[in-house]
């Protein structure tokens, strides 16, 4: 998405340069380093020299965090750009940088909260409400409130910053859009990943982590055991993926498979093979992120089952508009039967397959979220 972003900034006129590191976090693209610094569709990308992630080697991955924004620092300190745009990865102490390093140099800067941290640390049992997290989130109220601007996906992710207190005028809703592919070479879907023929396909793809409940969606496959027609497949990787798997128990392999991270060309296209694509989130979460699978999952003409809280924006989406089903977080025997009834009836199914199209046709395809990014920055900060 930044990528597309970017591209847009810079045929608009913008003097674009993206600050990163070298791939590291998952394997598939840690084999491939990348340019030092290169140019990119009209814009520059910077890599900084920052220790390797580790996946999920949390100590690693704290000590590259603070190296990268000590980094990012030093170079934004040099280069000394008129305006920021900083997400929230890394968390916090991103934005922290960036906030110090403006009021340096007189630059503005612009907070992507893909995730509203640390809230949403606490809801993923990674940090608890204490000392450390008071701590991260004073110093959030505070890059939110000397941001520019303050972006977040959904009206419910707002108002979880409004609640925080302090209340400012600088928030502003851009939801993501839908992942497309670069690379015009398409490669095909492995033969073990293909759907059977027959085959009733709930599918999640996407970072398989404590966010999402996805225990859930196992203990339904367990309920739907003697339905050997419908399968349940996982394509990702994350903290949660071994327990998964083994709460598949001897299901694993069966009705319930789990295959790892693809790159995009070859995960739309599994998708678009699916009847069915999980959307679920922890109680409360809703608040702080809104997945962006949800997005590529409605552009392929994916029908969700969204496991989410009936009062969130989500759910109001997908119950507004007949995208799929609603179901609660946690309620494994309601899931199970909504997918029976579904997998007996494709004239619902394909209604709903209609539905996702034409929504993800008029709210997220790129040439319709774009527009959002180019009037943003026209504006004076």
């Amino acid at each position: 998405m930044l990528r597309y972003i970017a591209k847009t900034l810079a045929t608009e006129g913008h003097d674009v340069t993206v600050y990163s590191a070298q791939p590291s976090y998952k394997d598939i693209y840690a084999r491939k380093p990348q340019p030092w610094s290169e140019s990119v569709d009209g814009f520059q990308v910077q890599r900084l020299r920052t220790l390797r992630e580790k996946g999920s080697n949390i100590g690693m991955r704290a000590v590259a965090v603070v190296g990268f924004c000590l980094s990012l620092f030093l170079r934004l300190l040099r280069d000394r750009p008129e305006v920021i745009m900083i997400a929230t990865t890394p968390p916090v102490f991103g934005a922290l940088a960036v906030r110090v390093v403006s009021r340096i140099i007189g630059a503005s800067y612009v907070y992507h909260c893909q995730d509203i941290y640390p809230e949403v640390a606490v809801a993923g049992g990674l940090l608890k409400k204490g000392v450390v997290y008071r701590l991260l989130l004073a110093i959030d109220r505070k890059n939110c409130r000397c941001a520019a601007r303050v972006i977040v996906l959904s009206d419910d992710m707002k108002n979880a910053l409004l609640e925080r207190g302090g209340a400012c005028d600088n928030i502003v809703v851009i939801n993501n859009f839908e992942l497309r592919a670069f690379d015009t070479d398409t490669p095909k879907i492995p033969p073990e990943m293909k759907r059977g023929k027959g085959r009733f396909r709930v599918l999640f793809a996407g970072n398989i982590g404590r966010f999402q409940g996805l225990g859930t969606v196992v203990e339904a496959a367990h309920l739907l055991a003697d339905e050997e027609n419908i399968e349940f497949v996982f394509l990702g990787e994350g903290a949660a993926l071994e327990d998964l798997r083994r709460q598949a128990g001897t299901l694993l392999g069966k009705t319930i498979k789990f295959f790892g991270h693809q790159p995009i060309e070859v995960a739309r296209q599994i998708i678009a093979e699916a009847q069915l694509c999980v959307v679920s989130l922890s109680p409360g979460v809703f608040k702080l992120a809104f997945p962006s699978k949800t997005m590529t999952y409605l552009c392929e003409g994916a029908p969700i089952l969204m496991m989410v809280e009936s009062r969130s924006e989500l759910a109001r989406m997908v119950k507004e508009s007949a995208l799929g089903i609603v179901t609660k977080q946690g309620d494994c025997g309601e899931v199970a039967r909504q997918i029976r009834e579904l997998s007996q009836s494709s004239e619902k199914l394909e209604g709903m397959k209609k539905s996702a199209k034409r929504y993800a046709q008029e709210y997220f395809e790129i040439e319709q979220v774009l527009p959002k990014w180019v009037a943003l920055f026209q504006e004076e900060f």
